[in-house]
């Protein structure tokens, strides 16, 4: 008996996991750019801070807010189309329901790889050629 339920729960996940794929191609197409510039672009604290910082800052919020995605997004998706269907928004919900856990990803994402790139940077280079062109425009001050 515990098989025969086992193998039934293992039927519906599948299924469930089966007919996401069926919605997210809709949800795509539903809304294409509704976030514009946030997945292509670093947050502020690290944007015009050097192509390394930017980078670190780029590529830890494309592979955290993937995995939310796939991870959070997917079941909240399908839960989305189920909640907007008597409205028959189906795409977007399917589209929402994917997109926030993506999208949270992605912020946590840059700034916890961000950051672990960007103090150091502060550190041990900012802040010593700061330190330089200080006392190296108080010299060209005194010599004229």
């Amino acid at each position: 008996m515990k098989k025969e339920c086992m193998k039934k729960v293992k039927m519906m996940l599948t299924a469930l996991f089966l007919s996401g794929f069926l919605l997210l191609p809709n949800a795509a197409s539903a809304q294409p750019r509704t976030f514009p510039g946030i997945m292509d672009e670093a947050f502020p604290p690290f944007r015009g801070q050097g192509p390394v910082t930017e980078g670190a800052a780029k590529t830890g919020g494309m592979i955290v807010g993937t995995a939310a995605g796939v991870v959070a997004g997917f079941p909240l998706g399908i839960a989305g189309a189920v909640i907007g269907s008597p409205f028959n928004r189906q795409r977007e919900g399917a589209y929402a329901g994917f997109m926030m856990p993506t999208l949270t990803g992605q912020v946590i994402g840059q700034y916890a790889v961000g950051t672990a790139v960007w103090l150091p940077k502060k550190i041990l280079f900012d802040a010593p050629r700061a330190f330089f062109d200080v006392i190296s425009a108080e010299d060209q001050k005194y010599r004229k």
